[in-house]
């Protein structure tokens, strides 16, 4: 138990990682006639030998009884072992699978699933709790954080992830992209090399790193980690794949605090021969929307009136996804947004040959002047149309 042992920067610490100090000082274990009952990380207060009682609660009576109700035959403190501390799992090969359940009852604030790393150089998964029954995941990655869809999550049932990333990688092992699977779904895919670390500075459930962007415990239960081979960057459809060509219908609600970014919503092609369609917040009230043919330039609309704080429906037409089905296709050299139900961005422009798998959805992977890497928004609805 953390608080049994001296404060971080007492002397007994000399020498120590600060890594190898959040471990000693978070552990909790029970072990009851040599079997481990529970381990697990807490946080604790400082301690002094004097406040350190034994079957004496005088303090806490909502949480635990006044007395020990059956009495203590000895009491004896051990010396420090590392074997009471949490253990550390060890995984390298760049890939975790995660078995856990979501605390009930939770409709706001977030929780670490995962550190790496440390102070200043390390990455943080978390989940985040909203209304409904939903939630939605993220990874601070010292300096910037990228975010999933708002996904349903039941708290009555374990759920998996599976997290690729540099953080749980031996330098043979290194992968230079960071992927989150929810139950068997690719929510997060971005090609950032999370900050290397070592195995004592991996925590499951623990925000051992100081990120802002959740608490210190997950409020839940992990119930199994462990490491699997790397499933390779095509494993799993990307987020808001196209199954087939057809219109893409959006519903997206923006945010204003990102005005004036050209935030991609289709990109279509590959780097030095692609296509992008971008929206641009220009005020609270008004957004234009351009496209951009590689090489050649583009257009933009006129200012639409747009309410940034409010859901948007998109429904798009993109030449380069209509000529997938047919190259004849009418809709196959032109373009068409319609926001809300009217028509506020149209004509004709010319398209780079592409494929199913790359249509972007609200990223931007191929690079180029035109859009930024990614929508700021938040895709609520996502649907091909005929």
């Amino acid at each position: 138990m953390g608080s049994l042992l001296p404060n971080s920067t007492d002397a007994f610490f000399d020498g120590w990682t600060a890594a190898r100090i959040r471990r000693a000082r978070g552990s909790f274990t029970v072990k009851l006639d040599g079997i481990m009952l529970l381990s697990c990380m807490s946080d604790y207060f400082d301690s002094t030998p004097a406040s350190v009682r034994y079957g004496d609660n005088p303090r806490l009576a909502d949480v635990a009884a006044r007395n020990f109700s059956a009495g203590l035959l000895s009491v004896q403190r051990l010396p420090y072992s590392p074997d009471w501390l949490v253990p550390v799992v060890p995984i390298r090969t760049g890939a975790a699978l995660v078995r856990f359940l979501l605390p009930p009852g939770r409709t706001d604030g977030n929780d670490p699933i995962l550190s790496t790393g440390k102070a200043g150089r390390g990455d943080a998964v978390f989940v985040r709790y909203l209304p409904g029954g939903m939630v939605r995941f993220g990874i601070d990655h010292w300096g910037g954080a990228f975010f999933s869809p708002v996904v349903p999550a039941d708290p009555g049932r374990p759920h998996t992830l599976v997290l690729v990333s540099n953080g749980l990688a031996s330098k043979e092992n290194s992968v230079d992209r960071f992927e989150l699977v929810f139950d068997g779904r690719l929510l997060i895919f971005e090609k950032i090399r999370t900050y290397e670390s070592a195995p004592e500075e991996v925590f499951w459930g623990v925000n051992a790193i100081g990120s802002s962007s959740c608490g210190t415990l997950f409020g839940g239960t992990i119930l199994a980690v462990s490491a699997i081979p790397d499933p390779g960057p095509e494993a799993y459809p990307m987020p808001f794949a196209l199954d087939r060509p057809g219109s893409v219908a959006l519903t997206i609600l923006f945010q204003d605090g990102f005005l004036g970014l050209h935030q991609p919503l289709v990109v279509t092609g590959e780097t030095g021969k692609g296509d992008f369609l971008y929206l641009v917040i220009e005020d609270p009230k008004h957004a234009r929307i351009g496209i951009d043919h590689w090489g050649a330039g583009g257009r933009t609309s006129d200012l639409i009136p747009f309410d940034a704080w409010a859901p948007h429906r998109l429904v798009i037409d993109f030449g380069s996804i209509h000529a997938l089905e047919n190259p004849r296709d009418a809709r196959a050299d032109r373009y068409q947004v319609r926001l809300d139900g009217t028509v506020v961005f149209s004509g004709n422009s010319k398209f780079y040959p592409t494929t199913l798998r790359r249509v972007f959805i609200g990223k931007n992977p191929l690079g180029g002047s035109t859009a930024g890497d990614r929508l700021e928004g938040d895709i609520q609805a996502f649907q091909v149309l005929p």
